[in-house]
């Protein structure tokens, strides 16, 4: 028996194997570049373990650590800071990544483990600033990303990240992917699920103050987004939305926007203060279940549960529900593009509720037929 246990131990601990980022000469002042010193300790774990297989965790100790250029992981090493709160990762670069886990995508590499970031503060060059002051849109540079995501299997926990113009997570072309406890910030676009992504499970996270807080895109199908809070996503790091009339999807003020993707399951979550709660663009057979809305206290003539765009079929939205601040605000309105059939979707946000969005269907849709259904 105890032989089994020892066996146990340094089998756990060969797997688990943990370098101290500060031996290759980091310094973690919030002054010194210590890009390099990354680079030297990722290139000694590349060459002593990655090479043999073997998992390891590049430990983070509190401390400020500007960098560079991207933290670049590979399928056998992990991320892990001391506490969120006292250990951060700094990027002033506007076209620069954080932490990009780089593209794994044979059969070992599947079952082989996951990839974690734990424990830290992901901090862009906006960090620490209004995310409701005006900005200069045209600086938003598709690199400055917190976190990119390539591979397959990563899992991102207990982490903040803050302050990218472009997105804090992006996970591209991945599947089999859990982000949970992380407070995700004043970024262009919190969260981002992109390029035929799938099996994604973003659970119990923070999603505030960016302009869009989720968006799932580009056929990514099968993610799962469920129990998270996801508020004040009206930002300006883009342009807000001028009007009911205005087509421009990438407007500042979303909270989830599906945009030609199938088949996602939106959760349980918490949705207030955002323009739009939902947006369902050229997407089908999506499921909206048992979120609760909050409406803003200011009644813009722009602001409502859900907007459809497109060809958009066979999506439900069941068992949510809306409350509102003040009786002035409208805890009832939905846009339908008028010119696109809509009748395969159904709404069921409570009898009363759907009594009302009905009759504003008929009277404003001049084709009836392109309604969507309702279950009461």
């Amino acid at each position: 028996m105890r032989q089994l246990i020892l066996l146990l131990f340094y089998t756990i601990l060969g797997f688990s194997q943990q370098i101290n980022v500060k031996n290759f000469g980091a310094k973690g002042d919030g002054q010194s570049d210590d890009t390099a010193a990354f680079t030297i300790a990722l290139s000694e774990i590349n060459k002593k373990y990655s090479l043999q297989k073997k998992h390891v965790i590049l430990y983070v100790p509190s401390g400020e650590y500007v960098i560079t250029k991207p933290i670049l992981l590979n399928k056998y090493i992990s991320l892990e800071g001391e506490f969120v709160n006292s250990t951060s990762i700094k990027i002033n670069s506007t076209s620069c990544e954080g932490i990009l886990l780089e593209e794994n995508k044979t059969e070992k590499d599947i079952y082989n483990g996951y990839n974690t970031i734990k424990n830290i503060s992901i901090l862009g060059p906006d960090f620490n600033k209004n995310p409701f002051a005006w900005k200069d849109v045209k600086l938003n540079n598709p690199k400055s990303v917190g976190i990119k995501i390539l591979g397959l299997r990563n899992r991102i926990e207990n982490c903040l990240i803050d302050g990218f113009l472009w997105s804090g997570i992006e996970i591209t072309s991945s599947y089999y992917n859990f982000l949970s406890h992380n407070f995700i910030k004043n970024n262009r676009i919190g969260i981002t699920i992109d390029k035929t992504s799938t099996s994604t499970y973003i659970n119990n996270n923070e999603i505030r103050t960016n302009a869009i807080g989720i968006l799932i895109s580009n056929q990514s199908y099968a993610n799962f987004i469920n129990n998270n809070i996801v508020e004040s996503n009206i930002s300006n790091f883009l342009e807000p939305q001028k009007n009911d009339e205005d087509h421009n999807l990438f407007t500042s003020g979303k909270g989830i926007l599906i945009y030609k993707s199938n088949t996602n399951f939106i959760q349980n979550n918490y949705f207030e203060q955002q323009t739009i709660n939902y947006v369902i663009a050229e997407s089908n057979a999506n499921e909206f279940s048992s979120n609760f809305i909050a409406l803003q206290t200011t009644n813009s003539k722009n602001q409502s549960i859900v907007r459809f765009y497109g060809k958009s079929n066979d999506n439900t939205l069941l068992s949510n529900k809306t409350v509102a601040a003040t009786p002035e605000v409208d805890a009832t309105k939905i846009i339908l593009s008028e010119t696109d059939d809509y009748s395969s979707n159904t709404i069921d946000f409570g009898k009363e509720k759907n009594k009302i969005i009905k009759n504003k269907f008929e009277k404003n849709n001049k084709n009836q037929k392109f309604i969507p259904t309702f279950l009461n």
